[in-house]
């Protein structure tokens, strides 16, 4: 029997009706991130393999999917990243009419016992309301993977610098942290945020995750599979050696070395023509992904982040995963006295050099 039917072939029947939908069958689970815990990966693995899933019961839908997430539906519902943008349509609205028909008419198709949508963009503090109105929210599972924080801020810092030309906030990773604290504090409160889904969907309804490697082995797919399976009480053995080697996931968001994120944050603030801009850009993005797992805060500063949070990983992990105990991430804490050093910023004809050989040099047809 192959894996999707183990998964998703459900001998059960009776599950709650949708009010929202005509096919009164499918459970959702609305995949809400967060960022940088893994949703490149897990959206493209149920994208790539959405056929394969159709087949036995699982819909990832194709409908308001944009790439390989539900950003069109988290937008339609008033997730935007465009603050101005974040209003819900009105069920009486062309736009919210096309995407019920459509997703109906998938529905339809497929008669799937369960049905996953993913966006990140669930994260920003807009009303739930409409996401409760579109869903029902009796048969709906809101899933949410958390990042300890100390790990987080690095990783959610190299995404920015990644993507943000003339970025708004200081200088380095410290400058990251204060302009987000300062712009949307309870963006990063995961307790906030928890609750306030709970508040609309239930927290019997939240399946929450800490996003860890020990905690997450072998795959984050992986986890997210075995996740579904126990909510839906299908018994999948998913330890299974061959069944986890045709679906790990390949890493989708390679690590900058410090070096490199440096470098590419000096060109992003830079104002020049776009395609130099361009060139520049990819050329900090080809050199060699970090070797080193140093991180770019010291081992002082990332305890204080995560203290700074420990009351509410202790209340998460009593509160939605019933751990008496308190713990919610089982990695060790950094050493303080681990052996740190800072990134020394780049010499005048260091920056020379790198620039000249981004604009003229055969890096593209080179390993770097």
């Amino acid at each position: 029997m192959s894996f999707w039917r183990l998964l998703f072939l459900r001998s059960c029947v009776g599950v709650a009706g949708r009010e929202c939908f005509k096919e009164p069958m499918a459970r959702i689970f609305l995949h809400i991130g967060t960022n940088k815990t893994g949703t490149s990966a897990i959206q493209s693995f149920f994208s790539h393999n959405r056929e394969q899933a159709r087949e036995h019961g699982f819909l990832y839908p194709e409908t308001a999917c944009s790439g390989s997430a539900h950003y069109a539906l988290s937008g339609l519902l008033g997730f935007n990243l465009n603050k101005h943008k974040r209003c819900a349509k009105r069920a009486d609205d062309a736009e919210w009419r096309a995407i019920r028909e459509s997703l109906d008419r998938e529905i339809a198709d497929t008669s799937p016992s369960a049905i996953m949508f993913s966006s990140e963009n669930f994260v920003i503090g807009t009303p739930l309301e409409p996401v409760r109105d579109f869903f029902g929210k009796d048969d709906v599972r809101i899933l949410a993977y958390l990042r300890r924080h100390d790990s987080w801020w690095a990783a959610a810092y190299s995404q920015a610098v990644k993507a943000v030309s003339l970025p708004p906030w200081g200088q380095g990773i410290e400058g990251f942290i204060r302009f987000r604290k300062k712009r949307a504090p309870q963006g990063i409160n995961y307790r906030h945020l928890l609750d306030r889904w709970a508040a609309v969907f239930g927290r019997e309804h939240l399946i929450v995750r800490p996003y860890e490697q020990q905690q997450n082995e072998p795959d984050i797919v992986v986890d997210v599979l075995r996740a579904i399976d126990l909510d839906m009480g299908l018994s999948l053995k998913t330890s299974d050696t061959a069944i986890l080697d045709a679906i790990c996931s390949k890493r989708r968001n390679e690590s900058l070395s410090p070096h490199a994120l440096h470098l590419m944050e000096m060109f992003q603030r830079a104002r020049i023509a776009t395609d130099m801009h361009v060139r520049l850009i990819g050329y900090a993005k080809s050199l060699p992904a970090s070797g080193s797992r140093q991180s770019i805060l010291s081992p002082l500063r990332r305890l204080q982040l995560i203290e700074e949070n420990a009351a509410d990983y202790a209340y998460i992990a009593k509160e939605y995963l019933g751990r008496e105990d308190g713990r919610l991430f089982y990695d060790p804490l950094p050493d303080p006295d681990e052996p740190w050093e800072p990134l020394k910023p780049l010499a005048p004809p260091q920056i020379v050099e790198e620039t000249v050989r981004a604009l003229i040099g055969d890096w593209r047809d080179a390993k770097v």
